[in-house]
């Protein structure tokens, strides 16, 4: 599928090229979930074109197509009707590529990273408590706030510390995108059992007015340094 995709797209759109990124990239996806694709581009209208593949995606079969052009990126949602896959593809989505970069790194320290995470997503899926789209988490921000747990339970690093940072722009934004790629998962013992209920009970017991979950910083910071004290 994503073979045929990139085929169809790069020939339409030239000097494009498609990236696959998100849980499936990661290997934190849960059996069924979507499949997220990026088509990096030179600049051009992202509305416009989000229509152009809506209409080639109906064009050759594929169902349910939906062009999302008033989202803060610009998406186009469809299933493959033979492999039944649900795909999202995004126009320029630079930073969740990125940050796809960085949960592959920490799920490569450790399997249990890996394990943990899709426990909980597994668990927040079945409670309905998974669709941002509704007012709930996005599967990312299950991950990050497993990514956190296992961060101080002592079982992975941070591994955006360092002196030598990395800056990047990103639609007219700066963001720090350092990442030590050599560093190693710590000597935790904690079983998967151990880890999974220790996740429930740090954050059933979180100061959710106080705190702000933060895996850059690898450990919680203050509403107060974040510049979150209007938020409820």
């Amino acid at each position: 599928l994503i073979t045929h995709l990139e085929r169809s797209l790069t020939t339409r759109f030239k000097g494009s090229n498609l990236i696959v990124f998100g849980s499936s990239k990661t290997g934190l996806s849960l059996k069924g979930g979507d499949l997220d694709l990026c088509l990096e581009m030179p600049p051009k209208d992202q509305k416009k074109t989000v229509k152009r593949i809506s209409g080639m995606l109906r064009s050759q079969g594929m169902e349910s197509v939906q062009a999302l052009t008033r989202a803060t990126v610009p998406i186009v949602k469809f299933i493959d009707p033979r492999s039944g896959f649900m795909v999202d593809i995004s126009i320029n989505n630079t930073l969740a590529v990125h940050n796809t970069r960085l949960l592959s790194t920490y799920a490569g320290l450790d399997k249990r990273v890996g394990e943990v995470t899709k426990c909980i997503k597994h668990w927040a899926l079945h409670r309905n408590l998974s669709d941002a789209a509704e007012g709930t988490l996005s599967s990312y921000a299950w991950s990050l706030l497993a990514i956190q747990h296992l961060q101080m339970e002592g079982l992975i690093p941070n591994l955006q510390t360092g002196k030598d940072r990395t800056f990047v722009e990103v639609d007219g934004m700066e963001f720090d995108l350092t990442m030590d790629t050599d560093a190693k998962g710590n000597d935790c013992k904690a079983s998967l059992a151990e880890l999974v209920t220790s996740f429930f009970h740090r954050y059933s017991n979180w100061d959710w007015s106080e705190q702000v979950v933060s895996i850059r910083n690898g450990s919680p910071l203050t509403r107060e340094s974040k510049g979150w004290m209007n938020e409820e």
